[in-house]
């Protein structure tokens, strides 16, 4: 189920819920229709705070997790598993300031030096970052070094990177995100004769394209790409 659609159903139930009951992430699922695991992990991120299914909400928490969902699905914010409180507001700063920089750069078409800027900020504070800051620099990266003409070898590590982290959660969601990941930077292997990299992270997932139906989706990529 879609994050969109999950909101429809969340804010129907929400005018059948007694105030004065607490049902659980087990309940929800059911009264939405949604798989327990994408509940679980909706609200999860909505309140801030690890929920199990046996957990109960009250529904102050239920009209909370609408809000912040809605808000997440309107600014197209990816989802996961990983809490925001996990994540180094210091290396989020850093990240900031080295944007700027990055743009400046960008502007001066200085592709090798801002190449070589944002891929050491990635090996030492990648992991820091929230997963929409990851996934934004690694493909700035993956940018500007086929600018900057990098080797093939020295990207194909930010594309194992990206597609890794869109995927994290092994949600439908996340798994788009992934597929169109490959779609935007799958190119440059392509043209440079690798496009076996492009297929192993497809491969990759496989399973999790079945799971979701997504062969469609897969077929249109293919034809952008070429393969």
């Amino acid at each position: 189920m879609q994050l969109a659609e999950f909101n429809e159903h969340l804010a129907r139930i929400l005018g059948k819920w007694p105030d004065s009951a607490n049902w659980s992430v087990s309940m929800i699922a059911a009264y939405t229709t949604a798989e327990p695991d994408e509940v679980q992990k909706w609200c999860s991120y909505a309140l801030e705070m690890p929920l199990e299914y046996q957990t109960t909400l009250d529904l102050s928490q239920g009209e909370l997790c609408l809000k912040r969902l809605t808000e997440a699905h309107e600014n197209d914010l990816h989802i996961s598993d990983r809490l925001p409180g996990k994540v180094d507001v210091g290396a989020e700063t850093k990240y900031k300031s080295l944007k700027t920089n990055l743009l400046k750069l960008a502007s001066e078409k200085d592709w090798p030096r801002a190449y070589r800027n944002l891929s050491r900020f990635l090996g030492e504070f990648c992991d820091s970052l929230s997963l929409d800051s990851q996934v934004e620099a690694l493909g700035d990266c993956i940018r500007y070094g086929t600018k900057a003409k990098e080797s093939v070898g020295d990207l194909v590590l930010w594309l194992k990177k990206g597609v890794a982290v869109c995927a994290i959660d092994q949600g439908q969601e996340g798994v788009e995100s992934a597929l169109d990941f490959i779609e935007a930077y799958g190119d440059y292997f392509i043209a440079n004769g690798n496009r076996q990299i492009v297929e192993t992270q497809i491969e990759g997932l496989s399973n999790l394209i079945a799971k979701y139906q997504l062969e469609d989706h897969l077929r249109e990529i293919r034809e952008e790409l070429g393969i």
